[in-house]
Parts: C-alpha cells; sequence; structure tokens
C-alpha cells in the first residue's frame, strides 16, 4: 500500500478528533523524572506529533502550556486544514500543522523534548517504521523522550483472527460505509450466535465488542473511520516486544518505560511467578516480554530515549517528594479512622485499591480525595496531612522523625501509583483548571470548540469528558459571560421550546414550579459536576 493511497483514504474518510492522555508532555516528563532523566519542562518544550490527523491531540496541549512550540505533521492534507482551522479559530499562536510524509522528515525540521506517535506503527509500510524510528533519533533532544504505540503479540494474534473474519465477511462490500457496517454485523452476529458460549472464544468476543464499542462510541460522528483504519485497514500489523525494542536499538534508541506505568510492575503478581520471571529473564526488554506472554498484551504505548542514556531503574524515592500529586480514590470505610495503625481501604473507580494502616498516609489520601481532582505538590500534602493527624494528637517535630514519616509516605504513594494512575496520579507541573465556580464560570475554549461536533470533549488534565444533553448545552453557554441566573433562563427557554420533558411515576411534569424546581436540581448537580470535571478555567 503507497503512502499516496494511505493519504487518499484518510482525506476521505478523516480520522475522529480525539485526544491520548498517555500523550500529554507532562507525564512524559513526569515518567522520564521518575527514571532519573533531566527531561525538558512541559511549560517551555518543543513537542512533534507524527500521524497528528486534525491535530486534536496535541491542540489542547498548545492551550494548555502556551510558551511551547507544537508541531503536527499528516499526509492527509484534508484533516491537517480542518486542524488548522480549529486553531486559527482558538487563536493559537504557537501550534502548527504540516501535511508531511513521515519519510521527508529531515533534521531540518528541528530538535523537539518529545515526539509522540500514536497509531502509526503498526499501520504504515516498513519503510516508514524505519523513517518513524530515524526521525525519533535524529529529531529528538539529548534528554528528550518518544511515545510510539503499536500493537503486540500474543495478544494480537486474537485480535487478528476477529480481523481476517471481518475482512473476508466485506470481502464484497463496494463502498467504505458499506464495509464498517458489514463488519459491525458482522461482530454482533458472531457475538449473539457463538455456539460454545462458555468457551473462551465467547468470553474473547464478549471482551472485544465491548472494547470495540466504546472505541466507537468516543469516535461519535465518525465511528466508521475507527473500524475502517484500525480493524479493516490494509496495514494492520502487530510484532513482539523485544522485536519492537530491537528495531529502536537498531536506530540508536533504548526502551525507558510503558506510558501506563503500572503495566511494567510486578505489584500484583504472585512470589513464585516473580522469582521465575526472575530466571527466565536476563534484563529489562526480557522481563516486559515475559510480562506480555503472562498478561497476553495486545497493545503497547512504549516510552523511548537516547542509547547513551544512563538510566536508573532503582526508583529513588526523593524524586517522588519533587512530584504534584493528586488521586481520584476515596475512602471505602464511611467511618474512615485516619489516627490509629488499623488499615483502611482506598478505591477507584477502575476498582483498584490500596490498603495502609499508616495514619500519616491515611490522612493524606483523606485530603487528597476531599480536594480532588486537584494536584498538592508533595511538600504541601505532608504538611497538610500532619495537620489533619495534629487534631488527633501532636506530631512529632524532630527532624529524624519527620524525614522518617515523609519517606514512609513517599513510598505508599508511590506503591498506589504502581498499582492505578486512578488511584495516585504524579505530574510535574499545575494544570490550568478551577475546582471554585465563580460569579461567570468559564469552560476551556478548546472543549467548547470541540463540542461544538461532538459530546466527548477533552478536559484539561487531557482526559475524555462525555457529556449528556443538559451539561453539552451549559457547557456552550460558560464563554465567561453567563452567570447563574443567565444560566437558569436559559434552561427554562429551552424546556419552553419542548427540546426535554421530565416525568415523575410515567407521567409528564406540567406544573411550573416543579419544572422550575427540577431545572434548579439540574442546573445545581451540573455545575457541581463540572468542578471536578477539570474543565472550568479562571
Amino acid at each position: 500500500m503507497s503512502q499516496s493511497t494511505i493519504a487518499a483514504s484518510y482525506d476521505a474518510i478523516p480520522y475522529p478528533n480525539l485526544g491520548y492522555s498517555h500523550t500529554h508532555p507532562d507525564h512524559l516528563a513526569t515518567l522520564a523524572t521518575l527514571l532519573g532523566l533531566n527531561p525538558a519542562s512541559p511549560e517551555k518544550c518543543r513537542v512533534l506529533e507524527l500521524g497528528t490527523a486534525s491535530g486534536w491531540n496535541i491542540i489542547p496541549f498548545a492551550y494548555a502550556f502556551p510558551e511551547s512550540q507544537f508541531v503536527g505533521i499528516d499526509i492527509s492534507p484534508v484533516q491537517i486544514q480542518e486542524g488548522q482551522a480549529a486553531i486559527q479559530a482558538l487563536g493559537l499562536q504557537n501550534i502548527r500543522l504540516e501535511a508531511c510524509d513521515i519519510l521527508e522528515i529531515t533534521s531540518e525540521l528541528g530538535e523537539f523534548d518529545y515526539i509522540i506517535a500514536h497509531g502509526v506503527y503498526s499501520w504504515v509500510p516498513t519503510d516508514v517504521r524505519d523513517a518513524l524510528m530515524r526521525v525519533c533519533k535524529q529529531n529528538l533532544s539529548l534528554n528528550g523522550v518518544a511515545y510510539i504505540s503499536y500493537n503486540t503479540y500474543p495478544g494480537s494474534y486474537m485480535t487478528r483472527m476477529v480481523r481476517e473474519m471481518m475482512l473476508y465477511h466485506t470481502r464484497s462490500a463496494t463502498t467504505p460505509f458499506e464495509k464498517a457496517e458489514g463488519a459491525r454485523d458482522f461482530m454482533a452476529f458472531l457475538r449473539e450466535n457463538n455456539t460454545i458460549p462458555e468457551s473462551g472464544f465467547a468470553a474473547f468476543l464478549n471482551t472485544y465488542s465491548d472494547m470495540l464499542q466504546q472505541r466507537l462510541e468516543h469516535a461519535t460522528s465518525r465511528s466508521n473511520s475507527v473500524i475502517l483504519h484500525d480493524e479493516l485497514a490494509e496495514i494492520n500489523d502487530a510484532l513482539y516486544f523485544h522485536e519492537f525494542a530491537s528495531h529502536a536499538a537498531q536506530h540508536g534508541l533504548q526502551y525507558l518505560v510503558e506510558a501506563e506505568f503500572p503495566t511494567v510492575m510486578v505489584s500484583n503478581l504472585k512470589d513464585p511467578v516473580i522469582d521465575a520471571i526472575k530466571a527466565f529473564a536476563g534484563d529489562i526488554i526480557e522481563t516486559e516480554q515475559y510480562l506480555d506472554f503472562l498478561r497476553n498484551r495486545n497493545f503497547r504505548k512504549t516510552l523511548l530515549c537516547h542509547a547513551e542514556i544512563e538510566l536508573e531503574r532503582t526508583i529513588k524515592l526523593e524524586r517522588v517528594t519533587t512530584f504534584r500529586v493528586s488521586s481520584m480514590a476515596r475512602p471505602v470505610n464511611n467511618e474512615l479512622d485516619i489516627a490509629s495503625v488499623s488499615p483502611e481501604k482506598f478505591g477507584a473507580s477502575d476498582n483498584a485499591t490500596f490498603t495502609t494502616d499508616h495514619p500519616l498516609s491515611k490522612a493524606a489520601f483523606f485530603y487528597l480525595s476531599e480536594v480532588s481532582p486537584q494536584s498538592i505538590p508533595f511538600r504541601s500534602l505532608f504538611i497538610a496531612a500532619r495537620n489533619i493527624l495534629a487534631e488527633f494528637e501532636p506530631q512529632p517535630e524532630d527532624a529524624a522523625s519527620i524525614n522518617r514519616e515523609a519517606q514512609i509516605l513517599a513510598a505508599n504513594l508511590l506503591q498506589a501509583y504502581s498499582y492505578s494512575t486512578n488511584l495516585i496520579t504524579f505530574s510535574l507541573t499545575a494544570p490550568r483548571y478551577t475546582t471554585e465556580l465563580s460569579e461567570y464560570p468559564t469552560v476551556s475554549p478548546v472543549a467548547r470548540y470541540l463540542a461544538r461536533s461532538s459530546l466527548l470533549v477533552p478536559n484539561i488534565r487531557h482526559e475524555r469528558v462525555e457529556l449528556d444533553a443538559i451539561s453539552h448545552f451549559l457547557l456552550m453557554k460558560l464563554d465567561g459571560t453567563n452567570n447563574r441566573v443567565d444560566l437558569m433562563n436559559a434552561l427554562l427557554d429551552l424546556f419552553g421550546k419542548g427540546s426535554f420533558a421530565f416525568q415523575i411515576n410515567n407521567e409528564t411534569v406540567t406544573d411550573t414550579d416543579k419544572i422550575k424546581e427540577i431545572l434548579e436540581t439540574q442546573l445545581n448537580l451540573t455545575m457541581e459536576w463540572f468542578t471536578h470535571a477539570a474543565l472550568l478555567v479562571s
């Protein structure tokens, strides 16, 4: 498949406007710092994205980091033009998108602190993969980090099987729409009519169908392009991790870590399994490969750096103390016992849990749950936790005790981070969102722009936030010119036009006072939700 053919396919059917949180410059910088690198500050850095589509992965970065510079490259002129229109409308001066073939990139493009290539490597010809690695070497700064995602074996053998079945089923389709719809229908047929419902194959079909449906929902109006450019693409290759690492090494690059940090940890494995892996594996590459075997991994988001960089893979706790800390976890026990040494559990939305009997750590987790989603410098978190404990008993003031408590807290935060980044998230910069409702609330202009065509928008943390009808309507009004009275009047006006109705006990509500009460409740709940969704800016 030629590059011109690939370009034409994306021109005809553009990829969805999606962002990928693991590519965030702060996230990449945090992981690099954790492993002993000295990466560029996300607030003043240069970022290159290869395969940028319409630029909606890096456009939010350009808004978040006005003193950094961003360049997006894509082979599709149509998608680049779409992104350029958005950049102009948003008034961003620190980002540019260019229609360009990766094969044509030279050192003249410049040096970048972070290079991102999400969803490219497995979907391009071999010479383009070589060029991608070459660019990551020649255009990456000395302490720079490159992010590359790709399909991996052994897990991709299962998805390859389903892909080949979908390709066979849609072999006679004459249009992209027919092909995409045919693939969807066939997946539903397989799931609903499997002749051995208790088999592993049936379980896989259920899991795969759920995953695919979630991706399609996130793609909204461009859901067909996800199937066509991912599942049914002419090129859709996978390889073993050790093969990818070898390819990187051929170009003077080395494995740093996975963007999904918990996936490289063996914390959840039993001791005999850990001992066996240590016996099997002679280095980090072999260790990661055996972990892929154990987990049947099918996709990786790998960070690379220059081969000549000396890495410290033993994580030092003092690095943790340089980070900001946030958490989406909540105490499992409503009657939280902070001051004693009884164990308490904290749980996140992904079902990850962390249990500790360390009073200061319990106080820190509790404090983070109270101020979530704010990120707090480690030192400030330590002080806040001590102040909470001081309400129960005086805290030691000698330097040795304070240092020991800080070390225990850092170790517990790191352990929770290794379980799930929903339990603990580390960062280097303070995000530009606010959790306070001002008189005239303002939502990020990036989110408001994308909300004109989608119910899925990026928040300031570069997470995908899904809107319902009411939150979408209000979000479009939160441009800093409307106060609470204006918002309530807008909802009343919308209701008056018959845009929606309310029912109680299956009966439509018609009483004016009751309708106003319901709308006021909806407004309160939605505005409260905005304060936690990292969408509001000051």
